[in-house]
């Protein structure tokens, strides 16, 4: 399967990314790293299977990674997908994540 320029692909499946948030070519954190490519919180949901609002109730509790554009509130695809994995929890009901799991 072939994913267009405006698709991503990352563990929780392919995101599509607007192409309003796309870095610029020229623009760079540092020398060697280009900028993330931010997705829509509408975006989030969908992939999670979940509604933009309880997303939004991800963001106002600071338990999902995002990143604030001006009022704007946008995600990285790999971060969410860390963030993901980081909380699966296996069968038995504990985390499966070390760094979380006391």
């Amino acid at each position: 399967m072939t994913l267009s320029p405006s698709q991503r692909q990352g563990s929780i499946g392919p995101i599509p990314v607007s192409s309003s948030v796309q870095p610029r070519r020229d623009e760079t954190v540092s020398s060697e790293r280009p900028l993330p490519e931010l997705v829509r919180m509408d975006v989030v949901a969908k992939a999670l299977g979940v509604t933009e609002r309880h997303v939004r109730r991800l963001v106002d509790e600071r338990r999902i990674p995002f990143v604030k554009v001006g009022y704007f509130i946008r995600f990285e695809p790999e971060e969410v997908a860390r963030w993901v994995k980081e909380h699966r929890v296996d069968g038995s009901g504990r985390l499966r994540s070390r760094r979380l799991a006391r």
